[in-house]
């Protein structure tokens, strides 16, 4: 009886470790389907300011329009849009600019407009203060 206990306990012990592993195929919540952007600190240089994102969880063979927006934050009602283009894109991305307003508080955040869905879903990444001073 001892045997045919213990051999009992294994098995349910077994089963229980076993339906709580996880497989190849994971729960999705919401959350995993959204898209996500994010606004890397801007790297400044004297000639040049390099903006950089980063986009998650974009739905396979969907183009999007990517890039950064950015405004100076004493004029923050003009917010300028530096668009890198529209296509599959899927990681990091960036772009370098020249022509920003110098000496001047300004802001950035990366952005992604999907209009594949039935409304334009547009995310945008945290915004990140920067001041440009050479």
């Amino acid at each position: 009886m001892k045997f045919h206990t213990r051999f009992l306990a294994a098995m349910l012990l077994a089963i229980c470790c076993l339906s709580s592993c996880e497989g190849p195929i994971e729960d999705v919540s919401p959350e995993d389907m959204e898209l996500r952007v994010s606004t890397q600190e801007p790297i400044i240089g004297e000639s040049t300011i390099t903006f950089k994102g980063t986009l998650e969880n974009l739905p396979p063979d969907t183009q999007v329009e990517y890039g950064f927006m950015w405004y100076a934050k004493d004029n923050d009602e003009d917010v300028k849009r530096v668009v890198i283009g529209r296509r599959v894109v899927k990681g990091a991305f960036q772009s370098t600019l020249v022509d920003l307003p110098k000496e001047k508080d300004l802001v950035v955040c990366a952005y992604v407009i999907n209009s594949h869905t039935t409304w334009d879903e547009e995310v945008t990444g945290e915004e990140r203060d920067f001041w440009w001073n050479f």
